[in-house]
């Protein structure tokens, strides 16, 4: 059985590459990450930018539809019936 002697010169110039290409791997993997952003940060991305506000301006112009039509005078007054109605209902179910 033959043994392979290396010299200590083979043996560090052999790390020292080794090193270089694990350094290497680590440098393009992280410039990889800060150019183009992976699928969960894009997905949290379209979230922020594009949903938050959709959900917070569909939710002031609902608010702003419903301030115009419960604040006509037509409308409270027949809602002064109604008002009694839930009023009693609310009694009667805190009751139970």
């Amino acid at each position: 059985m033959a043994v392979d002697h290396v010299t200590c010169d083979v043996y560090t110039a052999n790390m020292t590459s080794l090193v270089e290409q694990a350094e290497l791997i680590v440098s393009e993997a992280r410039h990889a990450n800060t150019t183009s952003p992976s699928s969960p940060h894009r997905l949290s991305s379209i979230v922020n930018d594009v949903l938050g506000p959709a959900v917070c301006l569909f939710g002031v112009v609902g608010n702003a539809l419903n301030l115009v039509v419960l604040t006509r005078r037509r409308l409270q007054h027949s809602m002064d019936g109604l008002e009694c109605s839930v009023r009693l209902g609310l009694v009667a179910w805190s009751a139970r």
